[in-house]
């Protein structure tokens, strides 16, 4: 009996839940590719939405749903809107089968007419350009869709930067390794027609607040399998003495897929010329660099299956550099004076490998469901060599020193990722880091004597070490209700250092933690967008800031690190306005606070000048911009305004310095199919202060000449930089005890350069990669193989 109303309970218990069954589908296109990221809608008989999801990479979605009556209502940019006729639910699974969108005809004058209207969408967080409803992007690379967009500035034909900051790429929203190299060369060689669209995300979430990018730029691919290969040939010569050569390929057979590049850079500039006064005191000099410079990469992914990834990837970076240089030193004394020469050379060689492997879990039950394992190891190896001969014309002394520098740096990180939707635009992020880091500096300082004998100096202590661990966790939300949009994160960290320097020899250990915060909230009016943002980050001082190295290369004028830095804090807040039409408007004000700011802070005594690295208390940053786009049918012109007002507190010298810099720029792009590309730019950047003093204002000024030949496979630019100043004239003032010391360099700035690329092969798609990869951008730091090279 008692048996019985137990499986009667039972029964009645599991038939109080409402059954629950599948609605899925598959998108296509009218030749049958998938389309990703179409949002389809779930309407119940009443015509109001229920839910919404996303078509994810292989063009399918899927509903849970209730007994009911439902209709399924699709949305894709460039296609015609699709409704499913009444769906009766009778099944477990009701499959719909392929849906094959039909594509949306504009007629050229209607495109004309919308202009960049029509091509700018925003989301939660980000900016979206539609490439694929823009004409130019059948016969264009992916770097000419940049220059289109009025977020992304293009310095020249180099840097990419978004608001002034770095930027990281990614390819449907993972690290391609497409980009792991040069992102120039990678750019102009991926066609336009590949792309989709082009995401824009200025404001990032707590899962980057321990990276210095600024911003991300996303290119989203039109389908899913990249078949096929690309091979990429590029070279340029500059009439400063600099040649470049670049070959990089990409290779995609099945499951298997290859992308590497090697760059060789040869330079000799001009010589430069600098010099230094202050009261009685005078120094008059010139210098010369050259040097050999290669880098390259190897990458390779393996996709097991549809839910599983594997990627690997070895780099490097070498650098071969001699500089020399040549100085006079005058001092006037009460009846007399100095006059002492130094010459110099400084032989560089080093080494910087790194090895990385990622691995992906996608779910089955979401594909946007996922998990990422990460490990890289980096290392920085370099060795530097400095011959000073001193020769002082009044006791016609002479003498000559050898300082040597060697360094080995060691990083290892461990990092878990770990994403989650749980509505069409909401997601839950969260993840775990680990990082080692352990360097070893061994500095050495002596004099060859009259009997060609090396004598060590014992009083110049300089040999350091430390090692670092750091610890981080982080959680991050974001979702979206009718026109609000809303993003908010928190990350924490925990640093355990342990440094010895021989100079006391003695050892100190620190540990600290920092919470950082990140809030980002947006309102959309019309076709205006409102976002304010706030977020805090934190930046350790590198191995190049904290090395005592004690370099004499001027005995007068003596640079050394510093082992006792602490990390600098960062406070960022920000308010933007954008007014996308047929005139792209965009404004924002900032605020910047910067805690225990790392400065180059100089001292003299006994008419030495020492230059160290210290914490200033405090600086201060408000700024303000305002930019302008227009599009015309071939023609963009941009004109900007950048102002800021800085302030440095430093209280070691009792001192306060403040002032303002400003930065207008204009720029012209012209492109015309099967003609040729022109790219004007000018600006001036203005005096900006310094922790000690203030900087002389620059004039620059850029264009560009180019044209494709062989439907598109050859590529040859012509451009000039500041053709119309010869030589960058600086002049830097600071004040110490009372005293303004100004050096001046003139530095050969004028270039012109002749550039050529060749590219050939077939790759109907972008290679797939992880939706994450380590990148460790926590610390300030300068690789000794980076430490010329600026390629």
């Amino acid at each position: 009996m008692i048996s019985n109303r137990v499986i009667l309970f039972t029964i009645l218990f599991i038939n109080s839940f409402p059954l629950f069954a599948q609605i899925t589908g598959k998108i296509l296109t009218p030749n049958a590719n998938p389309i990703v990221a179409a949002k389809v809608v779930l309407l119940d008989s009443l015509e109001s939405e229920i839910s919404a999801t996303k078509s994810v990479e292989n063009g399918t979605f899927i509903f849970f749903v209730k007994p009911s009556v439902f209709r399924v209502k699709i949305y894709a940019l460039g296609f015609e809107i699709w409704e499913s006729t009444p769906i009766i639910y009778s099944e477990k699974v009701t499959d719909i089968g392929n849906i094959f969108l039909k594509e949306q005809v504009y007629a050229m004058k209607e495109v004309e007419i919308k202009g960049a209207k029509s091509l700018f969408t925003q989301e939660i967080d980000k900016y979206i350009y539609s490439v694929q409803d823009d004409p130019d992007s059948k016969l264009s690379k992916a770097m000419d869709m940049l220059y289109k967009i009025p977020l992304i500035d293009i310095q020249g034909d180099r840097q990419i930067k978004v608001n002034g900051q770095s930027v990281k790429i990614l390819v449907n929203g993972k690290p391609s390794i497409l980009f792991k190299g040069n992102l120039e060369t990678a750019l102009k060689s991926m066609p336009a027609d590949m792309l989709k669209s082009i995401e824009v995300m200025t404001n990032l979430s707590a899962k980057y607040s321990d990276q210095a990018v600024g911003s991300i730029i996303n290119l989203v691919t039109k389908k899913k399998v990249f078949e096929g290969y690309t091979v990429y040939l590029g070279a340029y010569l500059t009439s400063l003495n600099n040649h470049v050569e670049t070959v990089s390929a990409t290779l995609k057979a099945g499951k298997f897929a290859y992308a590497g590049e090697y760059t060789y850079w040869w330079q000799k500039p001009p010589p430069y010329t600098f010099k230094t006064f202050r009261p009685n005191w005078s120094t008059i000099g010139a210098g010369q660099d050259k040097g050999i410079y290669t880098n390259g990469y190897n990458s390779i992914s393996y996709e097991l299956d549809t839910l599983n990834l594997f990627n690997f990837s070895i780099g490097f970076n070498h650098a071969s550099d001699v500089s020399t240089s040549n100085d006079q030193n005058y001092q006037q004394l009460a009846d007399s004076y100095i006059h002492q020469e130094n010459s110099n050379s400084q032989f560089l060689k080093a080494l910087s490998p790194s090895i990385s492997l990622d691995y992906q879990r996608n779910f089955k039950v979401d594909p946007n469901r996922y998990y990422i394992i990460s490990y890289r190891f980096d290392k920085d190896i370099g060795r530097d060599t400095s011959l000073f001969n001193r020769s002082d014309f009044i006791d016609y002394d002479f003498k000559r020193e050898i300082a040597l520098k060697y360094t080995n740096f060691s990083e290892q990180t461990l990092q878990i990722d770990y994403t989650k939707p749980f509505s069409q635009h909401g997601i839950l992020e969260w993840g775990v880091k680990t990082i080692l880091r352990d360097a070893i500096n061994k500095n050495e300082l002596g004099s060859i004597t009259n009997e060609n004998q090396y004598l060590i100096d014992p009083t110049v202590l300089n040999d350091f070490s430390y090692e670092q661990w750091v610890s981080s966790i982080y959680t991050t939300i974001a979702n979206q209700y009718k026109s609000w949009s809303f993003r908010g994160g928190i990350r924490i960290e925990h640093t355990n250092d342990n440094n010895w320097y021989e100079f006391n020899a003695n050892s100190y250990k620190r540990n600290y933690t920092h919470i950082l915060p990140s809030l980002y909230l947006a309102k959309t009016m019309g076709n205006m967008n409102l976002s304010f943002s706030y977020s805090k980050r934190v930046a350790r001082p590198g191995i190049y800031y904290l090395n005592p190295y004690l370099n004499l290369q001027n005995p007068y004028f003596i640079k050394q690190g510093n082992p006792f830095l602490i990390p600098e804090n960062y406070h960022i807040y920000e308010v933007n306005l954008n007014k996308p039409g047929k005139i792209y408007l965009r404004t924002g004000v900032f605020y910047r606070y910067i805690n225990h700011a790392i400065e180059p802070i100089t001292n003299i005594e006994n008419n030495v000048a020492k230059t160290t690295y210290e914490n200033i208390s405090q600086k201060h940053v408000f700024g303000s911009r305002l930019s302008a786009d227009k599009r015309f049918k071939n023609w963009s012109t941009s004109l900007r305004l950048n102002m800021n007002y800085l302030s440095f507190i430093n209280p070691l010298l009792n001192q306060q310095i403040a002032g303002v810099l400003w930065n207008p720029e204009f720029r012209i792009n012209y492109s015309k199919k099967d003609v040729f590309r022109l790219n004007i730019q000018g600006g001036y950047n203005s005096s900006n202060p310094t922790a000690q003093g203030f900087a002389k204002g620059q004039f620059y000024n850029f264009i560009l000449l180019g044209k494709d030949f062989l439907k598109n496979k050859l590529a040859v630019s012509f451009s000039g930089r500041n053709i119309l100043l010869g030589h960058l004239n600086t002049r830097n003032s600071i004040e110490i005890d009372n005293l303004v010391q100004y050096t001046y360099a003139e530095i050969p700035q004028q270039e012109f350069k002749i550039n050529l690329s060749y590219s050939f092969g077939k790759l109907k798609e972008g290679l797939k990669n992880t939706d994450k990869t380590i990148s460790n951008q926590d610390i300030r730091n300068v690789k000794m193989s980076e430490v010329k090279s600026k390629n």
